[in-house]
């Protein structure tokens, strides 16, 4: 689900591929040649197209090499990897497994005068916690008036509260929110995870969620 804010590393069967660029939305990049792994006999054997998940995002041009995909499969809204291996036996021993490490989905969040800035990336487990909610493809589709934002914000100024973790460490936020989240299972589950992860409640007072 997107938009992402970014992708910071690409594991190949448990490899980290040095790219010949920055990984961004919408670009092809391939292996950069001091990449052992990955660029044999003067050939990179990857080509990377990564896609962030904007509404507005154009289809791939590296899929669209296929007759199968055309300019309307946009996946509007979904990040994806588009990926082309090179099949070299030194490299791959069958299909290769990808991972990623991403930045993940942008997320709307309040000033202190509860105005909704541009959604941003946040680790901050309330405004995580409000997209879920507000959210009408995968979360709850609560409207904005269903929800106390005072608390919200109330909860997100807590969350960023500096502690040191242990001694002589750099502090740190009380509580980040780095979820990975399964749309498939039940809105309430999935909540209390949320919860959780900051000791978190959400009672349903005078007409509206709130969160403490």
């Amino acid at each position: 689900e997107g938009e992402i804010d970014d992708i910071t590393e690409i594991r190949v069967d448990d490899k980290v591929v040095t790219f010949s660029a920055d990984i961004a939305d919408n670009t092809q990049i391939t292996v950069n040649s001091s990449d052992a792994n990955f660029f044999k006999n003067s050939e990179s054997l990857i080509l990377l197209e990564p896609h962030y998940g904007s509404d507005s995002q154009s289809a791939s041009s590296l899929l669209s090499t296929l007759s199968s995909w055309g300019s309307n499969h946009r996946l509007r809204g979904l990040a994806y990897l588009a990926l082309r291996f090179t099949w070299n036996q030194d490299a791959f021993n069958g299909i290769p497994k990808v991972q990623a490490v991403v930045k993940g989905k942008k997320v709307v969040f309040y000033n202190s005068s509860l105005a909704a800035q541009t959604a941003a990336f946040k680790t901050n487990p309330a405004w995580c916690l409000l997209d879920y909610l507000t959210n009408e493809r995968y979360g709850k589709g609560l409207s904005v008036s269903d929800i106390d934002l005072q608390s919200f914000y109330d909860a997100s100024v807590i969350a960023e509260t500096q502690v040191t973790p242990y001694s002589g460490a750099s502090d740190i936020n009380i509580f980040d929110c780095n979820a990975v989240i399964d749309t498939s299972r039940k809105v309430i589950e999935n909540v209390r995870d949320f919860l959780k992860g900051c000791r978190g409640y959400l009672p349903y007072t005078a007409g509206k969620y709130k969160l403490v």
